[in-house]
């Protein structure tokens, strides 16, 4: 069906001449999706003509979302202002709606864009076009865009996000923008059933952005969901959030120059039920101080972005903060930025505690001292359920090589043991990754124990600075007598892994091949007596 709607006469020919049952049979397949983009075009269209401006709206699918979006191509729904009641057969089953504003014209087009949209919109009852409607995405940018967006609102709106960036515009009064603001968050508002709420708004100015957190903290008591991005963290703004009785998930983009210390949370109480929680920060304090108040997570992702010295992230007191919610917790990702500090694997000792982690990425750049091969062992018996685990670092950490007695012999801090551990104590596993690591050929082949009832799906492995190192053949019998008959894939492109993946491949197939040779011989002998 896509290809037929990408031709813009055909489509309208069907669209004109098919009985209405015909239309609705054959846009079955796609009913559940709607996107709506401004025409690029729209500028050198004579507004006077309806109909020449309907010719170039260019609906269209976004290729970052195909799954989950529907964009119809060419003049398809010049029915959309032509013939409402007809299709509305289609659009009284969309359940998303992406309304783009700004496309991909210059902010001057896309302002004339959105003038000549807003009229054409204000005609027609466009709610009730989508009465089905849950989600809805739209692109703020201009005074223009929030007004259009205002009218799509829908009482039984149940997730938006918003996109883009706010400022006053020159050719209006801040007053108007911000009773523009205030006519959204009153329909907003009124979408009682509202449990998503997701603003991507950035470079906003003072009186808008105060309108949107007013917004965000005010529209739904149900609000399971929040999305904040480029918003100050104040230690209002986190009580707003934790007084959200029903906040499950948590997403946050700090802005930079806001700092909210630990002691400033102190006195507030605890989110009630908060299950996952993503931020991304620049100042290390306001990490600690949004983890205090968290002990029933089961997803965490943390970024901190690159931090001086006297700066430095407390990687102990943030696992500690991590393992309040060892009871709950599965997914831990952290990553801290380069910095010129050293780190140790025993900060994060209390993680330890959390037995029941099923993903682990750690990737810390900052300078590694004394890892060595129990370090992981401790890990793998501690994370029996594990079925990822990330290590990164910069390169420079473990790669201390030493001058031995016996005539100047190089060794690494780590072996290659240390997928041993995993394979024996975690044999649900599906993903490691090691990065930045050197990891030394003195692997020990009596330490090799083949797991029981490990995970049969494909393993995907990267081992990280091994070339020069390692005789790929010697490596994929270590690997293989870990994990027989298993399909492992190497995240790698050097010549050393295609080397490597092949001669993994090659033992997989001679071992399955063994399998049944012995399965044939059994079944023969079994026969015979």
């Amino acid at each position: 069906m896509h290809a037929v709607w990408r031709i813009a006469e055909l489509a309208e020919m069907i669209m004109e001449h098919l009985p209405q049952d015909d239309v609705k049979r054959i846009m079955r397949c796609c009913r559940w999706h709607f996107a709506l983009a401004v025409p690029i075009a729209w500028r050198s269209v004579d507004t006077a003509t309806l109909d020449r401006l309907i010719e170039a709206l260019p609906f269209r699918t976004n290729a970052a979302n195909v799954s989950s979006l529907f964009g119809l191509h060419g003049r398809l729904l010049l029915t959309y202002f032509k013939a409402t009641t007809r299709l509305s057969i289609y659009t009284r089953d969309v359940h998303n709606l992406k309304l783009s504003l700004a496309g991909e014209a210059a902010w001057t087009k896309h302002h004339e864009a959105v003038k000549i949209l807003r009229p054409l919109l204000l005609a027609k009852d466009v709610v009730h076009l989508f009465p089905s409607m849950k989600f809805l995405e739209v692109e703020f940018h201009k005074i223009e865009s929030v007004e259009v967006a205002t009218l799509f609102i829908h009482p039984t709106l149940q997730r938006l996000r918003i996109l883009g960036s706010m400022s006053m515009d020159s050719d209006y009064e801040e007053q108007d923008l911000l009773q523009c603001m205030a006519k959204f968050r009153t329909k907003l508002v009124q979408a009682e059933g509202l449990i998503e709420f997701s603003s991507e708004v950035y470079d906003v100015d003072h009186g808008i952005r105060d309108i949107l957190l007013e917004t965000m903290f005010n529209v739904s008591a149900k609000l399971a969901s929040l999305q904040l991005s480029g918003f100050p963290l104040t230690q209002s703004t986190l009580s707003s959030l934790i007084a959200l009785p029903n906040l499950r998930s948590l997403t946050l983009d700090v802005v930079e120059g806001n700092v909210l210390l630990p002691e400033a949370a102190k006195d507030l109480p605890y989110f009630s039920i908060l299950s996952t929680f993503s931020c991304r920060v620049e100042e290390s304090s306001s990490i600690l101080a949004l983890l205090s108040k968290m002990e029933t997570l089961r997803k965490l992702d943390l970024e901190l972005e690159y931090v001086g010295e006297e700066e430095f992230l407390d990687l102990h007191e943030l696992a500690l903060f991590i393992a309040r919610s060892k009871a709950t917790i599965r997914d831990v990702r952290i990553v801290v930025g380069g910095c010129n500090v050293s780190w140790t694997l025993s900060e994060f000792s209390p993680l330890l505690d959390c037995h029941d982690l099923q993903y682990m990425g750690l990737n810390i750049w900052c300078d590694l001292q004394h890892a060595t091969d129990d370090s992981f062992r401790t890990m793998a018996q501690a994370w029996p359920d594990l079925r990822s685990f990330i290590f990164g670092t910069i390169p420079r950490l473990i790669s201390r090589w030493t001058q031995s007695d016996n005539g100047g012999k190089a060794k690494a801090t780590v072996s290659l043991d240390v997928l041993c551990f995993f394979a024996v104590y975690c044999p649900k596993l599906e993903r490691i990754a090691f990065t930045g690591i050197d990891i030394s050929p003195t692997f020990t082949s009596s330490l090799v124990v083949s797991p029981p009832n490990y995970s049969h799906s494909p393993l995907s492995l990267r081992l990280n600075r091994l070339v020069g190192i390692f005789v790929a053949k010697d490596v994929a019998q270590y690997v293989g007598s870990l994990y027989p008959g298993r399909v492992i894939t190497l995240d790698g492109v050097d010549t050393f892994y295609n080397s490597l993946q092949e001669a993994l491949d090659s033992q997989r197939e001679a071992y399955l091949t063994q399998q049944e040779t012995h399965a044939h011989s059994t079944a023969a002998k079994s026969i015979t007596e």
